[in-house]
């Protein structure tokens, strides 16, 4: 299963088309936020919100590509204050620190989407998909460093007996 994760994330960011996320109310979440921003282009509706709780919410590190998406977008000391305290971004916040492009209200997403999608269909294929290529090397340069690693340790840790055995470990230290 973790396997399969790490290739949808590197799948999206590899893709040679562009990839564009519109995201809807409540917004991405964990995985959800993840997978879009994977994406080349980030759209979402202002009212959406966007956040990485697996340590807060689920006492896992963020081993789905959080720990590499977030800090890629939106540098380390920011990607810290969410990815370790669970903290949520409205749309309008994560545009203005460069985690996602844009924030529109709900009922003009799908036309400001079609309009960036008309946009790049306008330009050289070959031009396109080299630029994205160019673009997203470093990601991926970290993604096949440590990235199955990530999600292996996510993996573990959601499947048992680790959760329990950290939080053993950590009592005796006290």
């Amino acid at each position: 299963m973790y396997k399969e994760g790490e290739a949808i994330i590197r799948d999206s960011i590899s893709c040679e088309k562009p990839m564009v996320a519109k995201v809807w109310a409540p917004g991405a979440h964990s995985l959800g936020a993840s997978l879009a921003l994977a994406c080349d282009f980030v759209y979402a509706a202002d009212d959406a919100t966007f956040s990485d709780p697996h340590l807060s919410g689920f006492a896992v590190p963020p081993g789905d590509g959080g720990a590499l998406l977030w800090p890629a977008r939106i540098g380390l000391t920011r990607a810290r204050e969410f990815l370790l305290t669970g903290r949520v971004a409205t749309a309008d916040e994560a545009v203005e620190i460069g985690l996602i492009n844009k924030s529109v209200p709900a009922e003009s997403l799908d036309a400001e989407v079609d309009v960036l999608v008309a946009k790049l269909k306008s330009y050289d294929t070959f031009a396109l998909k080299m630029s994205k290529k160019w673009l997203n090397q470093y990601v991926l340069q970290d993604l096949n460093t440590v990235g199955l690693g990530m999600l292996t340790a996510e993996g573990m840790l959601l499947a048992g007996g680790a959760l329990s055995s950290a939080g053993d470990f950590l009592d005796t230290q006290k």
